[in-house]
């Protein structure tokens, strides 16, 4: 994670395990509406959405390495005199097409990542022009401003 504060790593980390936006808080030590105003910082909502891909990146990594598990079983099967070839077919389409479907939600996880910060950085670049160098944080409706 990048320079955030304990606080703040320890209310992404319970987030991404799963937890309500209330026991983040809690494991966190602050107030529900300090994380509420956290999750409106474009900065806190960037390392949150890089933490989501990492785990993302780690699912994809645990189902390639079962797969590999998966498909010698599946050539141990099909070499087998009375395996039903038919089956085993269907089971190796199966596997590929759900590890097509991970890398496809890997890669839209990091375009997303990558056009959320190009965003950002033109907002921060047009409120230095129009406010004196304000940070953006959450307005205008944006359907970015509603990832998290």
């Amino acid at each position: 994670m990048s320079d955030l504060s304990a606080k703040k790593t320890i209310a992404i980390a319970s987030l991404v395990a799963g937890k309500s936006k209330s026991q983040a808080a809690i494991d966190a030590g602050i107030a529900p509406r300090t994380l509420t105003r956290w999750l409106d910082d474009y900065e806190f909502k960037a390392e949150l959405g890089r933490a989501e891909t990492e785990i993302l990146k780690n699912v994809f990594r645990k189902l390639s390495g079962i797969s590999k598990k998966s498909l010698r079983e599946l050539d141990k099967l099909l070499s087998a005199a009375n395996q039903n070839p038919q089956i085993t077919l269907q089971a190796i389409k199966l596997n590929l097409a759900e590890m097509r479907t991970y890398r496809e939600l890997i890669d839209n996880s990091e375009k997303l990542e990558k056009l959320m910060e190009v965003y950002f950085e033109e907002c921060d670049a047009e409120k230095d022009e129009k406010n004196g160098g304000k940070k953006y944080k959450k307005g205008g409706g944006s359907a970015v401003d509603e990832l998290y």
